[in-house]
């Protein structure tokens, strides 16, 4: 039904004794006027606006005044139809069949006559004409008065064979007139897919374990009536990897479907990782076109521990302490046991702190061991790579490494410079072990030097026989 409404404007004006008076129809401005006392308008003869009384009101307590209009709001009683257009699905195969419904009532005060009902849509495919003599006020269309029920206007399409995926937009337009024989309309409309030949659907499993390879399955169907070549592309997306190309060139018949699959792997768990869509592209009549499948959504569940290893300096002088950091963080979403031990190298000493832990971490928990160390001579030494061990509540056990750490200690001179870095022996944490890299210095030296060594040699035994 119209809604008109009214907005007072009592200005200066009203010292005339007139009234600026708007009319709204919904949000729009449809007319405006200034009245006096006993005048009125009206719109299409629909709606009447009268000035009733136009005055200023005194107030005693304050000697102040105020003005006051009393306008009244008359409309006409008209028939005013509602359409309400459904299908039953949003999107139909090829050669489906379409159901329309359309439910049609005279929500007005007065009788609607000479009802005439199109039914059309854009592209073409649904046109469809009904005629009705007259709706009372709230009566609803009634396609069968022989059954209790309330039957609405029903109409069916089979769907066309489009060359790619389409959407239709169907609008049903009702006439009609009211007992004075104005005219009146009213819309509904309701708009739905029609697929193109080729359907194409990716799906797995929703859960998963973190560090088992999983199947990916993609089906391709086509339910057009052509034969038709096809390429598909798919890929791995982030968080996830697989060893197979994920591309195929199908020939697919009419009415026939191919389902394909692959070895999937996370490279960490998660919750509600989503999949990137497989692509589907196919030519007909030259124009190229390509479908889209779904984006799975998996639950990746399992363990994961990453570590994060550091020293507070990487050049010290001999004797000084280096605080190394140990950091240890629970990735995955379920929770395990964390342990660690670290070995103290030959060339350090263990000045405070603890060089091994264990902890039961929760998802998001981080774990931290942290201690002290001094180098007892100069040199350029490797601090290894920390091994973190943990396990499930099954007692499934993992491991992780962090990256090795390099320190170089300085020794100063008498006269306290400090030498440089390439100065200085390069050591490893083992016991005993040498610098290969100083021996094979060493050796070249030698090689380097026998050509002058060896004529030395003969001039010496030459002269000192």
């Amino acid at each position: 039904m119209v809604c008109f409404h009214l907005i007072s404007v009592l200005g200066e004006m009203l010292s005339c004794g007139i009234v600026g008076q708007p009319l709204y129809q919904g949000k729009e401005l449809i007319a405006s006027r200034a009245l006096k006392a006993g005048d009125n308008f009206s719109i299409d003869d629909r709606v009447m606006v009268t000035a009733e009384k136009i005055e200023m009101r005194d107030y005693l307590l304050d000697e102040c005044t105020e003005a006051c209009a009393s306008v009244e709001l008359m409309t006409r009683a008209v028939p005013e139809l509602r359409l309400y257009l459904v299908t039953e699905k949003d999107s139909y195969e090829p050669g489906e069949y379409i159901d329309l419904r359309l439910s049609v009532e005279n929500t007005g005060t007065v009788e609607a006559e000479s009802i005439k009902v199109d039914l059309v849509s854009e592209p073409p495919l649904v046109s469809a004409r009904y005629a009705r003599s007259s709706l009372v006020p709230g009566e609803v269309w009634d396609e069968d008065l022989s059954t209790e029920k309330v039957d609405p206007i029903e109409f069916r399409q089979k769907a066309p064979y489009p060359p790619g995926p389409e959407e239709f937009r169907v609008k049903a337009r009702a006439r009609y007139l009211d007992p004075e024989d104005d005219f009146g309309e009213a819309c509904g409309e309701t708009i739905f897919d029609v697929f193109g030949p080729i359907k194409l659907h990716k799906y797995l499993e929703e859960t998963q374990n973190f560090g088992e390879d999983f199947y990916v399955y993609l089906s391709l169907r086509n339910s057009g009536n052509k034969t038709l070549n096809v390429e598909v592309t798919d890929s791995a997306g982030r968080d996830f990897e697989t060893d197979s190309s994920l591309e195929w060139d199908l020939e697919i018949p009419s009415g026939s479907s191919v389902v394909m699959s692959y070895r999937l792997g996370a490279t960490r768990p998660g919750e509600e990782q989503t999949l990137p869509p497989a692509e589907a592209v196919y030519s007909m009549e030259g124009v190229s076109y390509k479908v889209l499948s779904e984006s799975p959504v998996i639950d990746v569940i399992g363990l994961l521990v990453e570590t994060n290893k550091r020293a507070s300096s990487a050049r010290v002088r001999v004797g000084e302490d280096v605080v190394v950091t140990v950091e240890a963080k629970n990735v995955g979403n379920r929770r395990t046991k964390v342990s660690l031990e670290e070995p103290v190298p030959e060339w350090a000493k263990l000045q405070a702190g603890e060089t091994r832990g264990s902890w039961v971490l929760m998802p998001e928990e981080t774990a931290t061991l942290e201690y002290t160390i001094s180098c007892r001579r100069a040199g350029r030494f490797k601090v290894p790579a920390t091994i973190i061990c943990y396990r499930n509540d099954d007692g499934v056990a993992c491991s992780a490494d962090s990256s090795p750490l390099r320190i170089t200690a300085d020794e100063a001179d008498e006269a306290g410079e400090t030498p440089a870095a390439d100065d200085l022996p390069c050591e490893d944490i083992l016991p005993g072990a040498g610098d290969p890299d100083e021996e094979d210095r060493d050796t070249s030296l030698l090689i380097w030097a026998l050509p002058v060594v060896i004529p030395l040699l003969f001039l010496i035994f030459d002269r000192y026989p």
